[in-house]
């Protein structure tokens, strides 16, 4: 479940017919908070960063029974 957004900051203008290119790369992850942090870059098709922002993000329990994000995340490091 997403928390929001923090230090969002749109640095250069971006214009009808511009391609924009989005990174989202996992920057921190707390199995204790369960949850993790996120840094967004959005770059213009001229490669200049146009946009960045953290994104925090809070896992939760599947309620279907099938394994939890958590548990993918733990899993995923244990190895």
């Amino acid at each position: 479940m997403s928390l929001g957004y923090d230090r969002v900051r749109f640095l250069a203008p971006v214009f009808i017919g511009d391609t924009v290119t989005l990174t989202y790369t996992i920057a921190e992850v707390d199995p204790q908070k369960g949850q993790s942090l996120a840094d967004i870059g959005v770059v213009n098709q001229d490669g200049v960063l146009v946009a960045v922002a953290r994104h925090i993000l809070r896992w939760v329990k599947n309620t279907e029974g099938g394994e939890t994000l958590e548990n993918k995340f733990i899993n995923m490091f244990d190895q």
